[in-house]
């Protein structure tokens, strides 16, 4: 296991922490936005044809926004505790990052977009910051005796 003080470069880690807020931000007005659009489509579906179909929708939402923040809460766990996360479950939260990013540009919400996609880089940097720094502890530097 890496030390975590010696896990993160700085840059890597005020990056993580200026995405996080992005994040937040963005998020927060994206919520608001997904839940009226969702709830007034979810009513619509449900009152033309039938309840099964508002449900689908609504659980439809409920995962867009759970990739979102729980982009959100790894960041934090990488933020306050650098060991946390292995390297291997950093680059799976990118990949969720980047799903999220996907979702919603494919949604035309750009700035929330953006900010999932510098989640997604900012927590790609992580994983192969702390995969070099594990590779470097676990293989010595060669001695030089001569």
């Amino acid at each position: 296991m890496v030390p975590p003080e010696k896990a993160l470069n700085p840059a890597v880690l005020e990056l993580l922490k200026v995405s996080m807020a992005l994040e937040v931000a963005f998020g927060l007005v994206s919520l608001t936005w997904v839940l009226a659009v969702v709830s007034s489509l979810a009513y619509i579906l449900s009152f033309f044809f039938t309840p099964l179909a508002g449900a689908v929708v609504l659980i439809i939402a409920a995962v867009y926004i759970t990739l979102g923040y729980s982009t959100v809460f790894a960041a934090y766990r990488i933020i306050k505790n650098p060991a946390s996360l292995k390297p291997s479950e950093s680059l799976f939260w990118s990949k969720l990052a980047l799903v999220a990013s996907a979702l919603s540009f494919l949604g035309g919400n750009v700035l929330y977009g953006t900010s999932s996609a510098l989640m997604a880089l900012s927590l790609y940097l992580y994983t192969k910051e702390r995969a070099a720094k594990s590779y470097e502890l676990r293989i010595p530097k060669a001695i030089n005796v001569g």
